[in-house]
């Protein structure tokens, strides 16, 4: 999660921002790609929003290092601690896939969204993962990675849902693109 760029990982969304925007990014995480995406809006403002306080000190951290207009806290897709129309713009990288409702919680993105507000998603679609040459240690454990994200109550196939949800909560305009990410590091497919 460390090495998430808003370059590699918010590619399709950058190209919407505009200098002055009042950005979200719902499931922070370590706040890698949220930094990166405060110089897109910069002078503008990034708040970052993790159910993990952990993550949230680690963002803080980062913000502060990078001497970038990033705020970020605790809180829950659910219930985001902002005033209606708040945003320009709400951003979510790799978190719908973990939501159990997911239609509930773009829902509340749209609430504090302005009315013309953008909204970039990116979540994975685990029939998508290709592995080759095959390995079944590999297989084995992303079998069972989606079996504990069912029983957690998220959806590994999100993906493929997601135009749905958005028309479900109330959304318009909306464009869908996939993608592949492609590993081709030896020492990280090394299985001992």
């Amino acid at each position: 999660m460390l090495q998430r760029t808003a370059a590699k990982h918010a590619a399709f969304f950058t190209p919407f921002l505009r200098p002055g925007m009042c950005l979200l990014d719902c499931g922070c995480g370590p706040g890698t790609i949220t930094v990166d995406l405060a110089k897109h809006v910069s002078p503008g403002h990034v708040f970052g929003i993790d159910l993990e306080q952990s993550q949230v000190r680690y963002a803080q951290d980062q913000a502060r290092q990078r001497r970038v207009n990033a705020s970020f806290g605790v809180a829950s897709i659910y219930a985001l601690p902002f005033s209606d129309g708040y945003f320009d713009a709400a951003f979510s990288h790799a978190l719908f896939e973990h939501l159990r409702e997911p239609v509930r919680a773009l829902s509340e993105i749209r609430r504090v969204l302005k009315s013309s507000g953008l909204v970039g998603l990116r979540s994975p679609d685990w029939a998508g993962w290709l592995i080759h040459p095959t390995n079944l240690l590999i297989e084995q454990a992303f079998r069972q990675f989606k079996e504990i994200q069912i029983a957690n109550g998220g959806n590994p196939h999100v993906g493929r849902a997601l135009r749905g949800f958005l028309r479900e909560s109330g959304f318009s305009n909306i464009s869908l693109t996939a993608s592949y990410e492609i590993f081709d590091d030896r020492v990280a497919r090394r299985v001992s």
